[in-house]
């Protein structure tokens, strides 16, 4: 009995260990994937030639997906989409010089949404932001900045973010807006339903957002984009 006992326990750690590591390989695979297609990403921006006086749409996957130079084909200025699947804005601030050398006379960040699903704290993700905008002013003095607040998103989103923490994070947004002189705009309210979470007409995931979502977002920062 003891014999059969230690086999079956020997045979189980077995089994256990071969699933640990595989989830550790494959975990560390999709990790190398990723960064690969992230550095592709960026690499194709920087294939660009410098586009002096661009808009500029800086941000993670929800900024990515907006197709920013169809919906403003009557635009003067070079549209440049700048947003990458997952970013966080402690990886944007290593790729801010290829933006940068555009020196942009607008640019519209939306970041954050990651940082809170990976597990950064406010102060982390704004302190990050302070380099940012501080290079951005130093570096591109005539640039007009504009922070988006985080979108909500419904319940828990995919990425992990949770409403609560998201109003917080915008909170804090608010005051370093005022205190770097950039320009805040609100998308948490105009997307939001009753309950305060992402309008379920907007998305399709919980975290993302549609065609109709788009165009409520242009509606609202169509005011603040240059007319010429």
């Amino acid at each position: 009995m003891n014999r059969w006992l230690l086999i079956s326990l020997s045979v189980n750690i077995v089994i256990i260990a071969a699933v640990v590591l595989g989830g550790w390989a494959s975990a560390r695979y999709a990790g190398d994937r990723y960064q690969k297609a992230y550095d592709r990403r960026v690499s194709t921006f920087w294939a660009t030639d410098p586009q002096p006086g661009a808009i500029v749409f800086l941000g993670n996957s929800i900024t990515q997906s907006g197709n920013w130079n169809e919906w403003l084909p009557e635009s003067r200025n070079a549209i440049l989409n700048r947003g990458i699947s997952g970013d966080i804005t402690r990886k944007v601030l290593k790729r801010l010089d290829e933006v940068i050398r555009h020196q942009p006379a607008q640019i519209f960040i939306s970041l954050g949404t990651n940082d809170l699903g990976k597990g950064y704290e406010i102060p982390e993700i704004i302190t990050d932001y302070k380099e940012m905008l501080t290079r951005l002013k130093t570096e591109s003095p005539q640039t007009q900045i504009f922070i988006q607040s985080v979108l909500p998103v419904r319940k828990r989103a995919p990425n992990g973010a949770e409403n609560e923490e998201i109003l917080a994070l915008n909170m804090a947004l608010v005051k370093l807006s005022k205190a770097h002189q950039c320009t805040y705009i609100d998308l948490y309210v105009p997307f939001a339903d009753e309950k305060g979470l992402l309008k379920s007409d907007y998305t399709n995931d919980d975290l993302h957002i549609k065609g109709v979502g788009y165009r409520k977002w242009m509606g609202i920062i169509q005011p603040y984009l240059l007319s010429e």
